[in-house]
């Protein structure tokens, strides 16, 4: 039998050794989680998910809305008050209908226009810019434009791998605004 005080130094001992273990077991939890957040040799070489999907249904005709949305590479460089914009383009099929709209978070597109719209250009990969006529929504606000030839669009996109946005903005000029659109899969 053990005497009391190498007892206590038994006990001791083991409770050390118990938190050691515990704190190595939850520093290797850290060690897995910061490594996830992090790009490996493998994650590299794979493309990034750079689209995002949802479905909604429409409460009024009961039908599915689908989209399909990505967004820019950058931030758009705007002055004040519209500094930190951020831009997306969204692929939607509602009522049968396709739409393709392009947006900021901030700042006046001068093309969103409702009445007269206005026009765009667009650079798919490598080929020669095109233009395409936009409208501006319903509401008035002049963050969206929307793609009046959605289709012809829409077929442009899935075969592309980048997007180059060219847009005016008031009180800023023009911009370009660059969209990965690699790896779009659209069956609506």
């Amino acid at each position: 039998m053990l005497n009391p005080t190498r007892k206590n130094y038994a006990l001791s001992v083991l409770a050390i050794a118990f938190f050691v273990i515990i704190a190595l077991a939850s520093g290797d939890d850290k060690k897995t989680s910061s490594s996830s957040g992090s790009a490996s040799a493998e994650d590299v070489k794979k493309p990034a998910e750079n689209w995002s999907y949802e479905s909604d249904t429409d409460k009024m005709t009961s039908k599915v809305v689908y989209y399909g949305s990505t967004d820019a590479k950058e931030p758009v460089k705007l002055k004040f008050p519209y500094e930190g914009s951020e831009a997306s383009l969204v692929i939607a099929r509602k009522n049968n209908q396709s739409l393709a709209y392009f947006k900021v978070t901030k700042g006046q597109i001068l093309a969103a226009n409702p009445v007269n719209g206005g026009e765009i250009k667009v650079r798919f990969d490598s080929d020669q810019p095109e233009t395409y006529q936009v409208s501006g929504p319903s509401d008035m606000s002049s963050e969206t434009v929307f793609i009046n030839s959605a289709d012809r669009f829409i077929t442009r996109l899935k075969k592309s791998k980048t997007l180059l946005v060219e847009v005016e903005f008031f009180d800023n000029g023009t911009r370009q605004v660059e969209f990965n659109t690699s790896n779009f899969v659209w069956n609506h």
